[in-house]
């Protein structure tokens, strides 16, 4: 239950904040992040871990598309960081 209140806080915050700065969210940047977070671990690894397919996040780490909310959490989850720290700072 605790879970669903957090998880639903951080996507408002997280969806406020990209309205907030939508026009400075750099694709590039955001996918070296998510490279350098991945590590030595298989794109499949991390895509089937998070719940999406290996080629959106080949498309996530090579600054073509950035994710939606729901899976920034996702990737902010998995990697044990805040959405802010991948996708905004």
């Amino acid at each position: 239950m605790l879970t669903q209140f957090v998880t639903s806080d951080i996507l408002r915050i997280s969806h406020r904040t990209w309205r907030e700065r939508s026009g400075k969210l750099n694709a590039k940047k955001i996918g070296r992040r998510l490279i350098k977070l991945r590590g030595t671990k298989s794109q499949s690894e991390v895509a089937n871990a998070v719940g999406i397919s290996d080629s959106a996040l080949s498309m996530y780490e090579c600054g073509e598309r950035i994710p939606r909310d729901s899976v920034k959490v996702k990737l902010a989850q998995y990697y044990e960081k805040t959405v802010q720290s991948i996708f905004f700072d």
